[in-house]
């Protein structure tokens, strides 16, 4: 956190405000800030990055989606899962314009999971068919495959298919 302050002090001197670079700089301190669990403090920052994102980027850059990724996890530790969705529609929304399909895959394990916080199992399960149908088109798995599984384990349970929770916990 002091670096933090140090680096946004010395981008300030140098005139870096409201640029890329300091937008950047500010999602890391955001970032860091969510990690000590100051989520009010982090939550300022996330914001500030939005006008400096709209001015320089097109909306349909992944630098977007990475932010409201990192914002919809924000939202998840504050228990805001509401609006930790409205972010990771919006990143979904993105990162399926690109061409790399295990961001998509994660984006929408993660909206499941954050669904099924919200007791929308239905909405929930789709999303995480969508993600594991991705991962298991690929070769090798990576670790979000297994929150993926694990989430969809959770939505067998929820619905009370508890052998098919139990193959997928396995």
């Amino acid at each position: 956190l002091d670096y933090s302050e140090q680096v946004l002090m010395l981008m300030q001197q140098m005139g870096y405000e409201g640029t890329l670079p300091y937008a950047t700089t500010s999602l890391n301190v955001a970032n860091a800030l969510r990690a000590a669990g100051l989520h009010k403090e982090s939550l300022a920052f996330y914001e500030s990055i939005f006008p400096s994102y709209q001015e320089n980027l097109d909306p349909n850059d992944e630098r977007f989606a990475s932010l409201y990724n990192n914002l919809s996890l924000l939202y998840q530790e504050m228990g805001d899962f509401e609006s930790a969705a409205v972010c990771l529609r919006q990143a979904l929304s993105i990162v399926s314009t690109g061409e790399d399909i295990i961001k998509v895959a994660i984006t929408h394990s993660n909206l499941g999971a954050t669904l099924l916080q919200l007791g929308k199992t239905e909405q929930a399960i789709s999303h995480l068919e969508q993600s594991l149908a991705i991962f298991n088109r690929l070769e090798e798995k990576e670790f979000h495959y297994n929150a993926a599984v694990a989430a969809m384990g959770q939505a067998y349970v929820s619905l009370g298919q508890l052998e098919e929770a139990r193959e997928c916990y396995l």
